[in-house]
This record gives C-alpha cells, structure tokens and sequence, in this order.
C-alpha cells in the first residue's frame, strides 16, 4: 500500500518524462500500486492526484457522424378528436357583469377590457393568430383611455 505522497510523485514523475500521459495511464499505474485509487473514478484520481498545472490537456472526443435515425418511438399517434371529446370541452363564456357606475365603475370597466384581451390571446389557435391578437393590443387601449 503505497501512501498519498509517494502516488503524487510518481505521477509528477510520470508527467515530467512524458507531459501527454494520459489520466487513465495514470490512473492505472497509481492503482497497481495501491488498491485504493482502482476505486477511483478517473475524475476523482485526478483531483486528488495530478497537480493543477501538470494535467495533460483534456482530450475531445471525435464527433460521431450525423445519419438521420428512424424515429424509435412506440408511441400511438395522436388522435384526432371526436364529437364526445369535443363535446366535453369547456366553452369559453363572456363575462356578463355589468359595469356600475361610481368609483369602481372605472376600474371594472378597465378589468372587463383587459379581461377580453386575456380571452382573445388565450383563444389563438396558433402562435400566429396569438401575435395577431398582440398586434391589436392598440384597440384595446384606446378603449381604455376613451371615456364612453
């Protein structure tokens, strides 16, 4: 069993003949002195072990060719929907408050306006008609500005 000390300098030792030795090289001479660094993880070996300036430049792995791949998935296509399932979707219904004069009257009116610009966007079908809806957000605006 070989102590930390004596591990360290073999790897500088090691790096100093030959800087390009590569971690797992390293790794294995270190584990064949001591059993203990085989349970390393490379990582771990080489924070505990190689000195910061001495580790042998990181090495990238080759990148695989790109293929188009089949697509893999057991999944069921989607379903389109029937007259039961779009029969149990809720409704979206307008507010039927009315507005009353005072001085609420202004922010109630104000909430409803904001309120059907929340329905209009959340009723976009596409993220094309949802910027439809914000291109519009000037109407929505005037109406609160004007006083009816």
């Amino acid at each position: 069993m070989a102590s930390k000390v004596s591990i360290k300098e073999m790897v500088a030792s090691e790096l100093r003949r030959d800087p390009g030795t590569s971690i797992e090289d390293l790794h294995f001479l270190a584990g064949r002195m001591d059993e203990k660094v085989q349970a390393l993880t490379p990582e771990e070996f080489e924070r505990r072990y190689v000195p910061k300036g001495d580790a042998p430049p990181k090495r990238r792995r080759k990148a695989s060719p790109t293929t188009t791949r089949k697509s893999t998935s057991k999944r069921a296509p989607a379903k389109t929907p029937t007259r039961m399932s779009a029969a149990k979707t809720p409704t979206r219904r307008r507010s039927t408050r009315r507005v009353t004069t005072g001085p609420t009257s202004q922010a109630a009116r104000v909430r409803a306006i904001l309120h059907e610009f929340a329905e209009a966007l959340a009723g976009a079908e596409s993220p094309a008609a949802a910027v439809r809806v914000m291109a519009g957000v000037d109407d929505y605006v005037e109406r609160i500005v004007s006083e009816d």
